[in-house]
């Protein structure tokens, strides 16, 4: 018999029999519509191969590990998206298992001992997860674009030794051992920046800022049971805010405690990246650990966020906790005290932290709070971080927003130094992709705003950041990498200019070990990094021969923004360079359809400045046999 290395993903929905005894033709039309709609098309752009169907379950086999997990990870996702509209008992939700391993072939089937711990993996998996064997997460920790929860050895029937499990995780979670900032740590803002942030603290928090007394017990609880849950996670980051709790019986008390809610939850409601679920819920006590559960549950949530009020003479104190009901973790506690006085500020100034610290935890990372204290304003703060969102997009579209939302924020503190900057980088990066009429003068603005900017604070980081490519433009590399190193040393855990910067190296011929080095930190700082960071990735694998690898990344950086043009710009000339001369074509058919006017000098109006000469020679000539428009004027 024939036998093969394969990669086995083993698929089934979760309480199918319950579902199917409740209502059998709609659950098995649900079924149908899932599997056409959203799962066959994935299964068919990762190259898999349905094997068999088992009524909800399926068995799909894989010629590539990196493209199973990969697979496997946006299955849950456009899963869960597509049954939002459902009511929660009619939900589909899959559990899944991933193996590689040697499998024995009979026909159209497959069999073996790769095949059976793919079977007990998937149900060993919780609903909406993906579990991987250990040989699974050897071969793609680091290019599967995805991270891991390392669950430890498990024992399985008929498998002679317990094997180690790992859990792909979802968006929004931390892995195990990526560092959490503590609340307290110090930052090496440079010392202009750290006497601003130390001023900013000061106003905010009031002369009584710094706390007496410890916060709310930090200590773990049971976590939340995602099969109770009303509802099934979502794929992005959520949080539920539990009403605050007055600790006096006194009806003043009780109103700030009620307004405070309404304010945290307004400003949530605003801040883009972040699902905010309401919930009218009972007040918990204290030690209510199991109003974290109940309030998870009850609406489907990661994250909840919970506090007190108490009033003490002329002080005021508001303590806030954020726990993570999936894990059973307070991942963030903080007391405030403030003199009574006006309680609209008392509202605003928790709010503004409590803000920023669910960015920490959630998706900004460490740069939020440096951000966060450039601005007294809220509603600048939240247009900012609109701004931020818009500008990942790296679309027209995106820039264009962002680059209204970065000038709301300056209208309404013309003083916000990291929304100018911000504002000069979305002009550049308009004028260098052609996304405007006058190029020359969207680059002449942007580059007005950033060094406005460095005028203002020559330490701010990302006046800095965006100052860098204003410079890499300009094929001065150099003086642009050396910029980025200087922010690296004033924020160290500055996650775009770090990005940047592996950016830059990769382009330029700089050492993959520093790239890579670079790497492993972003992913450590933040497991939301920017997907500029599998571009960096895959171009220095590129630069090194390592073809596939440098594919698998772009692909990554594919499927998270499928509608922008720079991954498949990469994919079109690393599929050419590898021989892939047909799935090129079919990447340039999908970047001309979202911009039917690229050519060869749109693209090196973009990249030319920034790539080493023979490299960038390299990347046209892929380009052009695989059939990019070229439009340049013989010389």
């Amino acid at each position: 018999m024939e036998r093969r290395l394969a990669a086995i993903l083993a698929a089934d929905v979760v309480g199918f029999t319950r579902m199917t005894e409740a209502d059998e033709e709609g659950t098995l039309a649900r079924l149908q519509e899932v599997r056409r709609d959203v799962v066959d098309p994935l299964i068919a752009d990762y190259r898999g191969r349905v094997v068999k169907l088992m009524g909800d379950g399926a068995l799909i086999e894989f010629g590539s590990v990196v493209d199973a997990v990969r697979c496997a990870a946006q299955i849950q996702r456009s899963v869960a998206a597509h049954g939002i509209a459902e009511a929660p008992a009619r939900r589909l939700t899959f559990r899944m298992g991933i193996n590689v391993g040697d499998v024995i072939v009979d026909g159209d089937d497959i069999y073996g001992d790769g095949v059976n711990l793919a079977a007990r993996l998937e149900a060993l998996a919780d609903a909406g997860s993906v579990l991987v064997s250990e040989r699974v997460f050897e071969q793609v920790e680091r290019s599967a674009g995805v991270g891991f929860r390392d669950l430890g050895p498990k024992t399985f029937k008929n498998v002679a030794k317990p094997i180690k499990v790992y859990r792909v995780l979802q968006d929004g979670e931390v892995a195990d051992d990526a560092p959490r900032p503590a609340a307290d740590a110090p930052h090496r803002f440079g010392r202009f920046a750290l006497a601003a942030v130390a001023l900013a603290v000061v106003i905010a928090l009031g002369a009584g800022a710094l706390f007496s007394s410890p916060p709310e017990s930090e200590a773990a609880f049971e976590p939340a049971d995602p099969d109770r849950a009303a509802f099934p996670l979502p794929v992005q980051p959520s949080v539920v805010v539990v009403p605050f709790r007055s600790v006096a019986d006194e009806l003043e008390q009780k109103a700030l405690a009620d307004g405070l809610t309404d304010a945290v939850t307004g400003a949530l409601a605003r801040v883009p990246g972040i699902l905010l679920i309401d919930r009218e819920a009972p007040e918990g006590g204290d030690d209510d650990r199991s109003g974290i559960n109940d309030a998870a549950e009850t609406v489907g949530a990661f994250y909840v966020l919970k506090g007190s009020v108490q009033r003490s003479e002329d002080l005021l104190r508001v303590q806030a906790q954020l726990a993570n009901a999936s894990t059973g973790e307070v991942v963030w506690a903080e007391d405030y005290d403030q003199p009574f006085g006006d309680p609209l500020a008392v509202q605003d100034d928790v709010t503004r932290e409590v803000v920023t610290e669910l960015e920490v935890h959630l998706s900004e990372g460490e740069q939020a709070r440096i951000r966060k204290h450039q601005t007294e304003s809220l509603d600048a703060y939240v247009a900012f971080n609109k701004g931020l969102q818009a500008l990942d997009s790296f679309s027209a579209d995106g820039q264009v927003e962002a680059q209204g939302a970065f000038e709301q924020a300056l209208e309404l503190d013309p003083a916000f130094v990291s929304a100018r900057a911000l504002l000069g980088h979305s002009y550049v990066e308009q004028a260098r992709n052609g996304w405007v009429a006058d190029v020359d003068a969207a680059r002449r603005t942007g580059e007005t705003h950033v060094a406005e900017a460095l005028e203002r604070d020559p330490e701010n980081v990302d006046a800095l950041g965006a100052r860098a490519n204003v410079l890499m433009d300009r094929q001065e590399h150099d003086a642009a990498i050396a910029t980025l190193r200087k922010a690296a040393e004033i924020a160290p855990n500055h996650v775009d200019n770090l990005t940047w910067l592996a950016l830059f190296l990769a382009m330029t011929g700089g050492d993959p070990n520093e790239v890579e080095a670079i790497a492993d930190r972003i992913m450590r700082i933040s497991p939301n990094y920017p997907n500029e960071l599998l571009s960096a990735l895959a171009v220095t694998h590129y630069v090194a021969g390592d073809h596939r690898t440098a594919i698998d990344l772009a692909e990554t950086r594919h499927h998270l923004t499928p509608e922008a043009e720079i991954p498949l710009v990469h994919l079109v000339f690393m599929y050419q360079k590898a021989g892939r001369h047909g799935q090129a074509s079919e990447a340039l058919e999908r970047l001309l359809r979202i911009r039917p006017d690229y050519t060869i000098d749109v693209f090196s109006r973009r990249f030319e400045p920034w790539f080493e000469a023979a490299v960038f020679a390299d990347i046209v000539e892929q380009a052009l046999a695989a059939g990019v428009p070229d439009d340049r004027t013989p010389s």
